[in-house]
């Protein structure tokens, strides 16, 4: 079996880093930067935690033929957990897929690893 590999952490941050800036430099081309920090910062981390739980559970649940890439592990996590459908899943926002798992994710730690990127 090949081994499993954990997600770059630092390239991780950097894409997610990178989106929430341009988003809210778009949405708001003359606010300070210091205020914009503040709206991109907990954006970047609250979106940086999910992926590292994300891929936490894909190495613990990972199978042959379910490689939990992606949402999909969470969305494993929320259909175990609440007892909904996969399709329901599936079709969740991200952001609603992230409150269903707000236990989960509040009790999650990161890795000494992913803590050194953010």
């Amino acid at each position: 079996m090949a081994a499993i590999e954990r997600m770059n952490y630092r390239a991780t941050w950097k894409s997610i880093l990178d989106k929430h800036k341009t988003e809210v430099e778009q949405a708001h081309p003359d606010m300070e930067i210091d205020d914009r920090a503040q709206i991109v910062l907990p954006r970047t981390f609250k979106e940086y935690l999910f992926a590292c739980y994300c891929d936490d559970v894909k190495l613990k649940h990972k199978t042959p033929w379910e490689e939990l890439n992606g949402r999909k592990s969470a969305e494993m996590i929320a259909v175990t957990r609440h007892h909904w459908l996969p399709s329901v899943v599936a079709k969740m926002e991200i952001g609603d897929l992230m409150l269903a798992l707000h236990e989960e994710l509040s009790q999650f730690k990161l890795s000494t690893e992913a803590m050194d990127v953010c």
